[in-house]
């Protein structure tokens, strides 16, 4: 039987960081200059894949999305009179409030390091921002400089790419040359793909559509794309997997506990703990898709233990 293997898109074959910023840029140009959020003891990539370690990841709930800020609804609010409520109306901020929320929450550690229980989680390095489908408050992955606006910034970033038509057609690949590696393996080898997703709508084509036709820009004719923001381990379960290559931990941990796929997690940046814990999970850990799609090659052609054990020294060393 045929392969049946699954690609995420978002920080494994488009680089959504990379379109997040440059709107945070355009709308908050002095947020350039704030300093860098720490780094998180597992993440999530979009300052926001991820934020908890694997083997935290392993119990957090389904519907966690993936640690990053929680995109707010839409609306800045009145603006508030300093000292007082507007006019005595409740619910209008005060100074003092809306001075705090303008601050980008802290980022709570625990003892050693890691991320303290019930803190905003961080994204895994490299990791990329991870977007609400459809619920405005749904968890996100957020870029590496997301972290540092406040909750109603975010929300202003969220509002302009949901306005924005076919926004998911400007994403940059993250590496030119692998979607079109992919087909050709593909076709070569009798692989049956499925490219999965979470992407919120916005203006123009629906998600499913504008996703395929990024996928075609790439270089991958006939796209399958599925949109789902439910469990990746049940879908993965639905699909009949046999890989699922995905840049968030809890994504991985689902596969690979709630179905018979073997689990690709795509960490650009070393982080030793999170890829100890993600190993004994039986997780394989690669820096990015090709070398992903290297390893699933490997496999098909029964060259799997000795690809991990070069890659595997690669990455240590």
């Amino acid at each position: 039987m045929p392969l049946r293997i699954a690609f995420d898109l978002d920080g494994v074959l488009a680089d959504f960081a990379a379109a997040y910023d440059r709107i945070a840029d355009r709308l908050f140009p002095e947020s350039r200059l704030a300093p860098a959020a720490p780094a998180r003891a597992d993440g999530t990539g979009e300052g926001g894949r991820e934020g908890a370690s694997a083997a935290e990841a392993a119990g957090a709930g389904e519907g966690d999305r993936q640690g990053a800020p929680t995109a707010e609804a839409a609306g800045a609010g009145a603006a508030p009179v300093p000292g007082g409520r507007e006019g005595g109306l409740p619910g209008t901020p005060t100074a003092e409030e809306l001075e705090a929320e303008e601050r980008p929450a802290a980022v709570g550690r625990g003892a050693g390091g890691g991320a303290a229980v019930g803190a905003p989680a961080q994204p895994l390095p490299g990791g990329v921002p991870r977007s609400p489908r459809s619920a405005p408050d749904a968890s996100t992955e957020a870029p590496a400089r997301d972290v540092r606006l406040s909750p109603r910034r975010r929300d202003r970033v969220w509002k302009e790419i949901r306005s924005t038509p076919d926004f998911w057609l400007t994403l940059d690949p993250v590496d030119p040359a692998v979607v079109a590696r992919l087909h050709e393996r593909a076709v070569a080898r009798g692989w049956e793909m499925f490219f999965v997703t979470q992407r919120p709508a916005t203006a123009g084509n629906t998600v499913q559509r504008q996703t395929q036709r990024w996928l075609v820009e790439q270089g991958f004719a006939l796209p399958s794309v599925v949109v789902h923001d439910g469990s990746r381990g049940r879908l993965a379960a639905a699909l009949e997997l046999d890989f699922l290559v995905d840049d968030t931990v809890r994504h991985c941990v689902d596969a690979v506990s709630q179905s018979s796929a073997k689990a690709v997690l795509v960490a650009p940046e070393a982080d030793a703990a999170t890829e100890m814990n993600a190993r004994r999970l039986g997780i394989e850990v690669c820096r990015g898709p090709a070398a992903a799609l290297d390893l699933i090659d490997a496999a098909a052609s029964g060259r799997l233990t000795a690809f991990l054990r070069r890659a595997r020294r690669a990455i240590r060393g």
